[in-house]
C-alpha cells in the first residue's frame, strides 16, 4: 500500500478560499453586497441603559437606548477626539462622550458641544447607520461606499 492510497491528512493540499466571497469588511465585494440589506444585530432588550459593543459585517458599533427609550446604534469613536463611546453616558436625548462631553442622538447627530467657541456652528456628525426596529429585533442599514466616494442610503426590506 503506497502513501497515495492511504489518503491521510498529510497528503492533502492546504485548503484555499475565495476572498471575494468570504471577506465582508468595508470595500470588499461581498461586504458591499451584504450592506445593501438589513441584518439583525440583536433583540430589542439588548439595547439598554449601558452601551453595548456589537460587531456587524466586520464593523464595530455601539448599541444603546437613550433616556426616552429610543434604540441607537453609532460607530464606536467620537468624531471629536476619537475616544470610545462605549464609556459614554446615556442621557435623555442620546449618548454623551466621556472625554469632552459631546452629546450624540440615536441617529449620530451632534446635539451639544460644550466648551466649544461656536457650539451651534458647523457640526461633525458621528457616523451612524440607520436602525430599523421591528418584531423585537434591531437591524442596522450599513451604508455602501460607492467608487465615486459618495454614499448611498441603506435599503429597507
Amino acid at each position: 500500500m503506497s502513501q497515495a492510497d492511504i489518503r491521510s491528512a498529510y497528503a492533502l493540499k492546504p485548503p484555499t478560499y475565495n476572498a471575494g466571497l468570504t471577506e465582508v469588511g468595508r470595500g470588499t465585494p461581498m461586504g458591499e453586497l451584504l450592506r445593501r440589506y438589513w441584518h439583525p444585530v440583536g433583540v430589542s432588550a439588548d439595547a439598554g441603559d449601558t452601551p453595548r459593543p456589537v460587531k456587524v459585517l466586520g464593523e464595530e458599533l455601539i448599541l444603546f437606548r437613550d433616556g426616552a427609550g429610543r434604540p441607537g446604534l453609532v460607530y464606536p469613536r467620537c468624531c471629536h477626539r476619537g475616544t470610545t463611546l462605549y464609556y459614554g453616558k446615556i442621557e435623555e436625548r442620546g449618548i454623551r462622550c466621556c472625554y469632552h462631553g459631546w452629546l450624540f442622538d440615536v441617529e449620530g447627530k451632534c446635539l451639544e458641544m460644550p466648551c466649544e467657541p461656536n457650539p451651534t456652528g458647523p457640526q461633525m456628525p458621528a457616523r451612524a447607520p440607520a436602525l430599523l426596529s421591528g418584531r423585537g429585533t434591531l437591524r442596522p442599514g450599513l451604508r455602501l461606499s460607492r467608487p465615486s466616494g459618495e454614499e448611498a442610503g441603506a435599503a429597507a426590506l
